[in-house]
């Protein structure tokens, strides 16, 4: 058997490149984590929106809806946490 990867058709595929796109040099784990980390701090930042909205002085949306983005937030961030894999550090 050949030890090099072959795509669909049977053509060995370049190092580095598959299906005419370059792989990343960052893994997905780390992607997905930073995606998290973003994500639930967006859900942060709208949950003190929606407390000083509440206060009186509503900025873009009313605290509602910014309750409601602060929950779907959350919800991306999850998900995306469980994506980039939930644990302790690999050794």
């Amino acid at each position: 058997m050949a030890s090099k990867k072959a795509n669909l058709l049977g053509k060995p595929m370049r190092s580095g490149v598959q299906n005419g796109t370059p792989r990343s040099k960052v893994p997905n784990g780390i992607l997905w984590r930073v995606y998290s980390q973003v994500l639930i701090s967006g859900a942060l930042i709208a949950v003190i929106l929606a407390g000083l909205g509440y206060l009186g002085s509503d900025i873009w949306l009313a605290s509602t809806q910014w309750l409601i983005m602060a929950a779907v937030l959350a919800g991306f961030g999850v998900y995306a946490k469980l994506e980039g894999g939930v644990g302790f550090k690999k050794r």
